[in-house]
């Protein structure tokens, strides 16, 4: 027996999001700097945040945002980025 939540999609700009086992984040870098905390707050303790949207210049600064996870994949297409935060 397959037991899943259901699907919930929520803005970002939300007072308070959903909690979720899967989050996904599709947003420009400085708005994934300036909503971390939110998105980190919605995913379930052992969940993924999967972030994308992401330029090369903003990599690093998304990374410091979301350091209460940690980076367990990264993929580079020209000049975007994706990354999977995995959450503790």
């Amino acid at each position: 027996m397959w037991l899943f939540r259901p699907l919930v999609s929520a803005d970002v700009a939300d007072a308070r999001l959903p909690r979720a086992d899967v989050v996904t984040a599709n947003l420009t870098g400085a708005l994934l700097v300036r909503s971390a905390g939110a998105l980190m707050d919605a995913t379930a303790p052992g969940g993924l945040i999967v972030l994308s949207g992401i330029l090369a210049e903003e990599r690093d600064e998304v990374v410091r945002a979301f350091n209460r996870g940690t980076i367990t994949w990264e993929k580079h297409e020209d000049e975007w980025i994706g990354l999977l935060v995995s959450m503790p």
